[in-house]
Formats: C-alpha cells, structure tokens, sequence
C-alpha cells in the first residue's frame, strides 16, 4: 500500500509542478506583453516584472506549506530555487550559449551584494521572527522603489490599452499557478511522510526545480536572443526577490518562530554559487567554462543535501 500511495503522490506532485510552471511561464510572458503595451521601459520589465513574477510559484508554495505547518518545506524551495537560479539556470544559459558575455560588473552589482548578505546574515540566526520577516519586506519595497527612482518608468507616448485576450490569459495562468502551488504542497508533504524525509529535502531538491522553472524558461529565451543582461538580471533578482519578499511573507505568516539551523547546506551553497558567479563577472567575461563549473556546483549540492 505505501508503494501504490508514494505512487500515486509521486505522480500529483509531477503533474502539480508542471501546471505550477507552465501557467507561471504563460503568465510571465503575458504580463511582460502587457507591460510592453503600456509603455513600461525594459528595466522595470526585466528586473521587477519578471523576477517578481517568476517568484510566483515559490509565493504560493510559500503561503500555502506556511498554512498547512510544513515551513521546511518552503524555506528547502526558497533556499533550493537560489540554488537552482544560480548554479543550474545561469549555469545552462552561459553554457549552451554561442558566444562570450561581457558585462560591467556594475549592472549586477547591487543585486548581487544583496543576494549575498542577506544569506550571511540570516545565517548567524538559529532562529527568525516576524520582525526579520517585517525587515526582509521593507528591504524589497525600499530597493525596488529607489530602483525604480533613477530610471524613466514609462513611456506614455508609446502607451496602449492591454488586449482582452492577454488579461484572460493572465487571469487564468494566475488561477493555474495558485492550483498547482496548493497540489505541490499537498503531495510533496505526502511524499515526505511516506518516504520519512525531512520535508526540507523535498523542497530543496524537488520542488525548487518545479518553482524554478519560469526562471528557467525566461533566462533561457532572453539568452537565446542575445539579451544576455535580461537573463542574468531575472535569474539574479529572482534571488533578491526570493530572500526577502517571500521569505519574508514566510515569517510573517508562519505562526511561531522559525528555525532555520537545518539550512546550513543550502545557505552555504547559496553563498557559493554566487560568490563564484560574482568572481566569473568580476573578470570581465563570461562564457561555457563558467556555465559548466556552476552546473558542477550545483550538481554537487543534489549529492550533499
């Protein structure tokens, strides 16, 4: 009978995270279509329209494992996804890429600062409270806002209304993610229990790939087109994004403190993945050589955890 049940919610955390990513991805590129439409400039679309959205599924794997007690299993996809975008998403993308990448360092260099100390931070805690959830949500509003500051938002002459067609299929992708983020969680603490793993595993090596996978998409799509700083910007703030507005809707809505001893593996690869990401654009170009070192790293973090 375990056998038949693991089965059985094997198969609906599959097909869970695929609805999870597939409604996550039309959703994504509706949104950056509308977006386009009214104007909004390819800054606001690439770093807070797109690495806000495609932390969608981790936002509701997040409210809803919160909701139901199993606050490992979201803080395995929130750290697992880092992982993921990272060393495995920035990884491919550098590493079936035709050519070199040359970016200043500058472009990036805030965020991933940011993505770096707030790991760092958190990891002198043994445990986090809904103060340091309140903190992590006041940093995304006052980043993303002072981002927002130095650049033009708009540009209203090329504004224009949004097709009926778009926003049907945005509220539907929207609808398509929520329903899959509630399976996902619903089977992976099934899976968890029969398979008596931590569900923090599950979240960090199962479904972090599945909550990953419009990041994916996305990078690799603007890699293919040549938009080489739109691809590495989502991945990089869709880390930004992860540690602290939906770690820190974590916090807020969990009921008791939380604590993340358990996440020394992760945090450490989260540090590692980015300290060597940060080293490869400090050089001044980026190429398969470093795509391939950090899918290694990435691979070496499924054997260790």
């Amino acid at each position: 009978m375990l056998g038949i049940d693991l089965l059985i919610q094997s198969l609906i955390l599959a097909f869970s995270l695929l609805l999870l990513a597939l409604c996550a991805q039309g959703l994504v590129n509706t949104s950056a279509r509308i977006a386009s439409r009214l104007g909004i400039n390819h800054f606001a679309i690439g770093f807070l329209l797109l690495s806000v959205l495609t932390s969608l599924p981790e936002m509701f794997v997040a409210i809803f494992s919160t909701s139901e007690g199993a606050v490992g299993l979201t803080l395995g996809d929130i750290f697992g996804s880092n992982v993921v975008n990272i060393a495995f998403v920035t990884g491919l993308a550098l590493f079936i890429g035709r050519d070199r990448v040359k970016m200043p360092v500058r472009d990036l260099a805030g965020i991933l600062y940011f993505s770096s100390l707030i790991p760092i931070i958190l990891s002198v805690f043994e445990v986090l409270s809904k103060l340091a959830g309140a903190v992590l949500m006041i940093f995304f509003l006052t980043f993303s806002y002072l981002s927002i500051k130095k650049r033009d938002f708009a540009d209203r002459e090329k504004a224009q209304p949004a097709k009926l067609r778009d926003v049907a299929i945005l509220i539907i992708g929207a609808i398509g993610t929520i329903v899959g983020a509630k399976f996902a969680v619903d089977s992976a603490i099934s899976v968890a229990n029969i398979l008596t793993v931590v569900p923090l595993v599950i979240g960090a090596k199962i479904v972090a790939i599945g909550t990953s996978f419009p990041e994916l998409m996305v990078t690799l799509q603007a890699a293919r087109k040549g938009y080489y700083s739109m691809a590495l910007g989502n991945s990089i703030g869709s880390n930004l994004t992860n540690m602290t507005l939906v770690l820190g809707t974590v916090l807020l809505l969990a009921p008791l403190e939380v604590d993340i001893g358990a996440l020394r593996i992760a945090t450490t690869f989260v540090l590692i993945a980015t300290g060597t990401f940060w080293y490869f654009l400090s050089r001044g170009n980026l190429g398969r050589i470093q795509g391939a070192i950090l899918l290694a790293q990435y691979t070496l973090f499924l054997l260790i955890l």
